[in-house]
This record gives C-alpha cells, sequence and structure tokens, in this order.
C-alpha cells in the first residue's frame, strides 16, 4: 500500500470511526484502526505524498457551526475538546487527540475538482443543505488556530451523487457548490500495493 493512501485512510478512519474497549458498554465494537496506527498531527508528517493527501481532506462540519465573516475573510468553526465519544463516554487523558480541538461531525476527501468522497453514513446524519465542507481544518499545525480557516476553504454541498450503505460498503459521493482550485485531487489507487 501506498504511503499516501495509507496516510488518508488512516485519517479517514481515525475521523470516521471509533472503537470502544470490550467490557466499556456492554460490547465491542470493531476496532477502527486495523494494523499499525499511522495517525498524527500534521506537523509529523515528513512523507511528501502524506502532505499532499492532509491538504486534500475535507471537515464536514454541521452548517450552523461555520461562521463566516467575509469582512475579515474568515470563517470561525464551532469547536470542543475532544475529552468523550461521539457518544458521551468519557476518554482517558492519555488517550491519542485528548483536549484537541474537535467539530467535524466526518471527514471526506477531494476526488474531482467539486466532489468528495466520505462514508455514506455522512449523509444520514445531516442533509446536504445543513452541511459545509471544510480544507484546513487540522490541530496540530505550528502557527494555526484550528477553530479558524480562511473563508475561501468553506464550501456547501451541492447534492449527495453516489452512495452505498450496507453490505454495498459506506460511502458517498458529493458534488460541492463551486470548484476546489487550491487543493489537489486525489487518485483512487485501484491496485493492491
Amino acid at each position: 500500500m501506498s504511503a499516501a493512501r495509507a496516510g488518508l485512510c488512516s485519517v479517514l478512519l481515525a475521523a470516521a470511526s471509533w472503537a470502544t474497549p470490550a467490557g466499556f458498554s456492554g460490547r465491542a465494537l470493531p476496532a477502527a484502526v486495523y494494523g499499525e496506527d499511522g495517525r498524527g498531527d500534521p506537523d509529523g508528517v515528513l512523507d511528501q505524498g502524506r502532505l499532499e493527501a492532509v491538504e486534500s481532506t475535507v471537515a464536514l462540519f454541521p452548517a450552523d457551526s461555520v461562521h463566516i465573516d467575509r469582512q475579515r475573510g474568515e470563517a470561525v468553526l464551532e469547536t470542543a475538546p475532544y475529552v468523550s465519544t461521539d457518544r458521551g463516554k468519557p476518554l482517558c487523558p492519555d488517550e491519542r487527540f485528548y483536549g484537541q480541538p474537535s467539530g467535524a461531525f466526518c471527514t471526506g476527501f477531494l476526488v474531482a475538482p467539486d466532489a468528495i468522497l466520505t462514508a455514506g453514513h455522512c449523509l444520514r446524519q445531516f442533509e446536504c443543505s445543513g452541511m459545509k465542507v471544510v480544507f484546513g481544518f487540522a490541530a496540530g499545525k505550528t502557527g494555526q488556530q484550528p477553530g479558524i480557516v480562511p473563508d475561501g476553504e468553506v464550501y456547501g454541498c451541492a447534492e449527495g451523487l453516489l452512495g452505498a450503505r450496507g453490505r454495498g460498503g459506506d460511502w458517498a459521493l458529493i458534488r460541492l457548490d463551486r470548484a476546489v482550485r487550491d487543493h489537489g485531487v486525489l487518485r483512487l489507487n485501484g491496485s493492491d500495493d
């Protein structure tokens, strides 16, 4: 598997899934990360392929959590410290990424100039019109406030194009409200390498 593909998979799995240890809630969920856990903050990424993947990755926010200030040229994102799972289970303070700003309900990545690929269940959580697609939301970038991004980094969801849920997979293709110019399209690798 290529480094870029492995990094992208790590980013998507980290943001779109979570696992509960056996016995914590009475049932165990499948692990969210299989094999070596390569997740990390953007400042720790040195491989050019992974950096390109990071720059092409998006965070999906509820539309009412993104406040655009055109005069200042920025968007303020509502975030909260990551101290519990999305189901309210507390995290241990030594858990990776504990306390970092969190606000997105899903992630995705750019697969065409005006389309992203994400998990299919993300469209079940929010209607297309109720979400914003944000590039550049990342904790751990030196000198960057993760809750503020340039307003041009925020896109609307124009429509859900395709998707599969259940036995056929869990993915959705979303068309954005305009073409993306400052981020590269990631190629999907159909080979087994």
